[in-house]
Order: structure tokens, then C-alpha cells, then sequence
């Protein structure tokens, strides 16, 4: 890891961020104040949405997201609030998930007018599944092929004896 590589801003960092933005600090001023670079700066306050709209506590709830699959109750959440015309920013705060997520969600099962939960349900149990038997079927390869080897070296060492 670089010597110049800073861990992720805290929710502490950020409302200094919002605190001096809010008195016109300059970029340098709260780079120095951070210990980070005006660069790193600036591109912290664009992901907070820009220097006029800076929102932290949006920043640290977005991030102490996990990564997780959805489970068949979101995707019936998803579709009972698309059927509602419920914008999607609402479906986000109702599973605690990022815009971005539930945009890929939606759009790779069928777009807001055709999202089906249980094909979209099926289609990533089945492609998990056969994850796992491709990663089953390699792994007995391997055990048939190391059997092999281990019956050769063994014959050969009985035939080594033998003679």
C-alpha cells in the first residue's frame, strides 16, 4: 500500500468538511486542515453532491452499506412500490440500499414497466447454483487427477523393490 494512501473520510471528516464549506473555506484550507490533498478534497465534496449541496450524513449512511444479494422479499418490495409509480429514491430508503443497486436491480429484470421478482429470484439462485457445480465438478477433477498421480508414484516405488 502507497505511504500516501489516507483511509476513507469518517462522518467526523465530513462535517468539518460541511462546517467549512459553510464558512467559504478554501479547498487548501480544508485540505490542510484534514491532512489530505486539495484533490482528494474536492473529489469528496463532488461525491457529496457539490460544494453548495454537501450532505455528510448521506455520504456516511451510503457508505456502511454492505454488500449483499437481494433476497425475494426485497424484489416484491421493488415491484409492489414500481406498480405503485413510486419513485425509486423511496424503494432506496425502504431496503437501505444505494440508488445505483436498485437501478441495476431493476433494469437488468426487466426495466420499471416489466420487473418480475421471481424470474429475477430464479435467475440468480440458478446462476449461484451453478457456481457451486462448476466449482464441485473442478474440485473432482483435481482430486481424480492428484489419485492418479499418487497411484503412478506408488507402482513405480512397488516396481523400484521389486527389482
Amino acid at each position: 500500500m502507497s505511504r500516501y494512501k489516507k483511509p476513507p473520510y469518517v462522518l467526523e471528516d465530513r462535517l468539518k468538511i460541511k462546517s467549512m464549506l459553510e464558512a467559504d473555506c478554501s479547498f487548501l484550507e480544508i485540505a490542510t486542515a484534514l491532512g489530505r490533498t486539495v484533490f482528494a478534497v474536492k473529489g469528496e465534496i463532488k461525491r457529496g453532491g457539490g460544494h453548495l449541496k454537501y450532505n455528510p450524513e448521506y455520504l456516511a449512511r451510503e457508505s456502511s452499506m454492505k454488500r449483499r444479494p437481494f433476497t425475494l422479499k426485497d424484489r416484491l418490495i421493488i415491484q409492489e412500490y414500481l406498480e405503485k409509480g413510486r419513485p425509486r429514491s423511496e424503494i432506496c430508503e425502504q431496503l437501505g440500499r444505494t440508488v445505483g443497486s436498485i437501478n441495476h436491480e431493476i433494469d437488468f429484470n426487466g426495466g420499471s414497466f416489466g420487473y418480475d421478482p421471481q424470474n429475477a429470484h430464479g435467475r440468480r439462485v440458478d446462476s449461484a447454483s451453478r457456481i457451486v457445480k462448476k466449482d464441485l465438478k473442478q474440485r473432482i477433477e483435481n482430486i481424480e487427477f492428484q489419485l492418479e498421480i499418487i497411484t503412478q508414484t506408488i507402482q513405480e516405488i512397488l516396481n523400484g523393490k521389486n527389482n
